[in-house]
């Protein structure tokens, strides 16, 4: 059971899936649930249910700047899976009395940046685990990374269990997040005054006062201070997708859910994949079939069925292997 609640994090909806991944895999072969069935089902889960957002997000009918804001992301991401890789091989006292492998799923961040992992939040690449005190008396928040991102990378899930002074193992030092996010910002994110005759610059530690007037800039009392998340590790692959490939969050929402089940489906499942209307999906269904890239077709008993294109395989699906993150070997 805890091993369930750590893969889905209470969400009903994670749960679901993840035990019919479960079903799918074991149940129905006879064989009984245990750890590795659940770790491979999250996997699964992650791998067609999250991952997938950052490759659509290429694809996303945006502006430049909004698709390169989600890529930022990406960068961001990348570089938390990438420390808590290397903290498999961190040592220190606390960690010689954990008996195997440490556990690096978790990390804490001072509460001032807790807002920057809202949308990683929302798209269930992390999670936020409880508020804390770390060693420094400063008030943290604490952030766990996906089960099923963690079991794909390697990366031991949980924290330690029975020494009393484990209680703080998510507020150690070597779990101190701070100077990523702090790299990430000074990289990525821009906070400008849009006033052609001023355009100061501002740190991110300023922003939150300058959100409490209305992001009227200080500097010059006319402009606006606009906040720019760029991806320039990404700003090339972003340009390279053609215009006329770009769609709305829910036709591509429709391409990648029949993608992944690789079989004609009714509009009504699709919804209840995407959270929407049924009518909605028929009618973002006919536009697709009119570019081409679904067939509409029915079943014997007369139903409505969407099937995904070789055309829209090819178009959106093909270099899909290579929208992983980038966390090196």
């Amino acid at each position: 059971m805890g091993q369930l609640f750590y893969a889905s994090m209470a969400n009903p909806r994670t749960l679901g899936w993840i035990l019919s991944f479960v079903y799918e895999s074991h149940l129905i072969h006879g064989r009984g649930i245990g750890l590795r069935s659940i770790q491979e089902a999250a996997q699964r889960y992650y791998e067609e249910k999250i991952e997938s957002y950052f490759h659509l997000g290429k694809f996303l009918h945006d502006s430049f700047g909004e698709r390169a804001s989600i890529f930022s992301l990406k960068e961001l991401l990348e570089a938390l899976v990438s420390r808590a890789r290397e903290l498999r091989h961190h040592t220190s006292d606390v960690i010689r009395k954990i008996p195997g492998r440490h556990p690096t799923s978790h990390f804490h961040v001072p509460l001032s940046y807790e807002r920057l992992f809202s949308t990683l939040e929302l798209n269930f690449f992390l999670t936020k685990y409880y508020e804390m005190t770390d060693r420094s008396a400063r008030k943290v928040s604490v952030f766990a990374l996906n089960y099923g991102l963690c079991f794909k990378y390697d990366i031991r899930f949980g924290r330690p269990l029975g020494e009393r002074e484990f209680r703080l193992y998510f507020v150690e030092r070597f779990f101190d997040y701070s100077a990523i996010v702090s790299a990430y910002l000074s990289k990525n994110q821009e906070i400008v005054c849009n006033n052609p005759d001023c355009n100061h610059r501002f740190s991110y530690d300023q922003l939150e006062a300058i959100q409490l007037f209305g992001m009227l800039c200080p500097q010059c009392k006319k402009g606006t201070v606009c906040v720019t998340n760029l991806s320039r590790k990404y700003a090339e692959e972003l340009r390279a997708v053609e215009k006329d490939l770009l769609l709305p969050p829910t036709e591509l929402g429709i391409l990648q859910t029949l993608h992944t089940e690789s079989h004609p489906l009714r509009p009504i499942s699709i919804a209840g994949e995407l959270d929407c209307s049924r009518q909605l999906i028929s009618w973002r269904g006919k536009k697709l079939a009119e570019r081409g890239l679904i067939e509409r077709t029915e079943n014997q008993q007369g139903q409505r069925l969407f099937e995904i294109t070789e055309t829209a395989e090819a178009a959106y699906f093909s270099d899909a292997g290579s929208d992983q993150l980038d966390v090196g070997e």
